[in-house]
């Protein structure tokens, strides 16, 4: 361990932990050590560990809920950062809402519901974080939730925070492009609109109402795989005959074709080689190639497409 980490041991205490066990973080509970795992608090703290990090050549993850992530078996021999409390901030002027990147999805609901603000009903019963949402574009549709940013705040590979309007941004399906490399996403200022209650919480039960089919209660990572244009991947899994196939402990879910389930055992080659026979099976029969939405992230810092 260099002067450096020595230094931010010191500082970040237990928020700071070497080859720390990925599968604590992810909702599919397997992977490898993180060589660096951190929970800064503070903008003084995630810039001493972005550089620490960046000064050693190392692959920098920025960890949400870890509901849309699949770490290697192996690990991730860098640093990963998820962001503390101090990072989990929201509050609002009129219609417009900031919400720090650490915040729950699930709890920004709840609060622009109390002050009958809509806009973010396409986040109903999606698990994680607002930073995993932004970074994911989640919601409802391909749009995502780039129809209701107005800003997003940044920092940049070198330390300094930034602030990027949405018109510098392309969120696209399952995507934001535009973000300059080694960002980290800190914040977002939404613009909404004021609703009745009433018709704010009928839209969150459509939505919620909308995913009650997806598999509950297991150790997944939501959606596999993204929809082709104009199909479902679930659909097209399901007409392979692929629920219920196992490798090892992974297993295609009996309710919803595009989850897969990990169970008692499972590892992340486990769930790596069931994607990729799911994958085939759909190119075989349909002649399609189906793409991640998952991000399957190797010990490098790659991430499988």
């Amino acid at each position: 361990m260099t002067d450096p980490w020595h230094r931010l041991a010191e500082t970040l205490g237990d928020r700071l932990n070497f080859q720390a066990p990925l599968r604590d973080f992810t909702t599919f509970r397997v992977g490898g050590p993180a060589r660096v795992l951190a929970r800064p608090d503070e903008v003084g703290e995630l810039q001493a560990l972005l550089g620490a990090a960046h000064r050693e050549g190392w692959p920098i993850i920025m960890l949400g809920g870890g509901s849309n992530l699949l770490f290697d078996d192996a690990g991730f021999d860098g640093l990963v950062i998820k962001l503390g409390s101090g990072f989990a901030a929201l509050e609002g002027v009129g219609s417009l809402v900031r919400a720090g990147a650490a915040a729950a999805s699930a709890e920004l609901l709840a609060w622009v519901l109390e002050r009958n603000l809509s806009g973010l009903e396409g986040l109903a019963g999606l698990p994680g974080s607002v930073g995993g949402a932004l970074a994911g574009n989640s919601g409802a549709g391909p749009g995502g939730l780039g129809g209701v940013v107005t800003r997003l705040f940044i920092m940049d590979g070198t330390g300094q925070d930034r602030m990027l309007a949405a018109e510098d941004l392309n969120f696209a399906y399952r995507r934001v492009d535009g973000l300059p490399e080694g960002a980290a996403i800190l914040g977002v200022e939404f613009a909404l609109h004021v609703r009745p209650a009433g018709e704010i919480k009928a839209s969150l039960e459509e939505f919620r109402e909308r995913r009650r089919g997806q598999p509950l209660g297991g150790r997944s990572a939501g959606c596999v795989f993204k929809n082709p244009p104009s199909f479902s991947a679930g659909r097209l899994i399901d007409e392979c005959g692929f629920k219920g196939q196992r490798v090892g402990g992974a297993r295609v879910s009996e309710a919803h074709a595009n989850f897969i389930l990990a169970e008692a055992g499972a590892t992340a080659a486990d769930i790596l080689t069931l994607i990729d026979l799911v994958r085939e099976g759909v190119l075989a029969r349909h002649g399609l190639t189906l793409e991640l939405e998952l991000k399957a992230i190797n010990p490098g810092g790659g991430v499988r497409t």
